[in-house]
Formats: structure tokens, sequence, C-alpha cells
């Protein structure tokens, strides 16, 4: 009788290892995390020229979609909202909404081949990164949005939930 209960739970043990390594379960084994720590805004008070810079790693075991990224700015919560095109070469679109809208291409920067999808998706395998830039010029003037030294929250809304992460507004 006990050899029955071992072999039982050999084969389980098995198959639940062999299920999770084929994916036969679906995302259950799937996990979701990033790593932010270089994404920052450098701006010159002087005449409001801006270098907005996100750094996204994700450490997950999945490949991520992200449909979309918003930022908090002086204007208000989600006040700056980042889209992703993917017309070649593949960029972002930053657009700021305020006393003055601003809309911004930026570049994709990634670890692996083509980052955006037909869908508009920009796409990061497990244990690759992305890198987005933008550069905002003085005469469009980007400390009406931002303040030095402040803290500021933005949010990647990506295929399955969100993740919220905070950002340092540095002097250039």
């Amino acid at each position: 009788m006990a050899t029955v209960i071992l072999l039982t739970v050999t084969i389980a043990v098995c198959v639940a290892f062999a299920g999770m390594m084929y994916g036969w379960f679906g995302g259950a084994s799937s996990i979701i995390r990033f790593e932010t720590s270089g994404t920052r805004v450098i701006l010159r008070s002087s005449d409001g020229y801006c270098k907005i810079l996100l750094s996204i790693r994700n450490l997950g075991t999945g490949a991520v979609q992200m449909i979309q990224i918003t930022v908090d700015t002086d204007q208000g919560a989600s006040a700056g909202v980042i889209t992703f095109s993917h017309a070649a070469p593949s960029r972002a679109s930053l657009s700021l909404s305020g006393s003055l809208s601003i809309v911004q291409v930026g570049y994709i920067y990634t670890t692996t081949g083509v980052p955006v999808d037909s869908s508009d998706r920009l796409i990061i395998p497990a244990g690759a990164s992305a890198t987005i830039l933008f550069e905002i010029p003085a005469r469009l003037g980007a400390n009406k949005y931002w303040t030095i030294g402040q803290v500021y929250h933005g949010t990647f809304q990506y295929v399955g939930g969100a993740y919220d992460f905070s950002f340092t507004v540095e002097a250039y």
C-alpha cells in the first residue's frame, strides 16, 4: 500500500513539474515584476529644456505587453500619456495636457528585436529591458510640467494589470 501511495505522489510531482516547464497551466506560474530605478526627468529650469528617460526592466518570468504609460505632472495626475507606434522605426508618443498641450515623439531602445507589435503595444520579454527617451525643446517649456527635486508617480498599463512607479526630477 505504501508503494502505491509513493508511486502516486512521485507521478503527481513529475506531472506538476512538467506542466510548469511546458506551460500547460497557462499563466498560472507567470510572475510580473519590474525594475524602474533608472527612470528620471532631467530639467533645465532656466529655459525649460527637458530630457525624459523611462527605464523599464522586466524581472518577471513572461513577456509583458505594455499598452500605455501615464505620468503625473504639476498640471495634475496622469496629465502625461505615453503611447506606442509600430510604424518603422518603432516610436513612442508623449502627450502632455495642461495650459499648453505638448505632443512629442520619443525613441525606444530595447535589448531585443522589434519592440512594438502590430497592435501598438510595447513588448518586453522576460529578462529584457526597454528605454524610452524624449527631449522637450526649450521653446516648449517643460518647466511648466515638473519642478526640480520633486518626486512624481506614473503607471504602466499592460495586458493583465498595471504597475505604479515613481521618478525624480533632476537639474540638468
